[in-house]
């Protein structure tokens, strides 16, 4: 997975080091758990359509 967002920097001590917000190292874990699930095969993927038609029936919309 390749970050595409501009980290930010931070120096403490002569030490510089990238940092993130919590959402954006949660989303970034979130991804690469994903992407992880995809390359091994663990993800069903579904047509939009048949999707939107099992969200009206769980959800009766």
């Amino acid at each position: 997975m390749e970050f595409t967002n501009h980290l930010r920097k931070m120096t403490f001590e002569g030490k510089s080091y990238n940092v993130l917000t919590d959402e954006e190292l949660e989303d970034l874990i979130i991804a690469e758990v994903f992407d992880q699930r995809y390359k091994d095969g663990d993800v069903k993927l579904v047509e939009f359509d048949n999707f939107v038609k099992e969200r009206k029936k769980k959800y009766g919309l």
